[in-house]
């Protein structure tokens, strides 16, 4: 892909440098599926796993599995810190 040679290209969901052209997929906001249009480049895993979210809704979705899954303390204890 002539487009990866001339320039470096970064996931827009995760932020890490795309380093094949055979990991490239097309991220669109909002997603395709709701008539957005394409923002830039993704990793195909990336824009697998964030699927037919909006980048915010994606975004609350991590979170939310990092407190389920206990890499992230619970919203309560980090109100109380406040």
């Amino acid at each position: 892909m002539a487009l990866l040679n001339a320039q470096q290209l970064y996931c827009v969901i995760c932020g890490e440098l795309i380093l094949s052209a055979k990991d490239i997929s097309q991220e669109h906001e909002p997603p395709k599926s709701r008539g957005g249009k394409v923002v830039g480049y993704a990793h195909k895993a990336c824009n697998s796993r964030k699927g037919a979210l909006t980048q915010d809704e994606y975004e609350l979705w991590q979170k939310l599995e990092a407190i389920r899954t206990g890499r992230l303390k619970c919203l309560e204890n980090s109100e109380k810190s406040r």
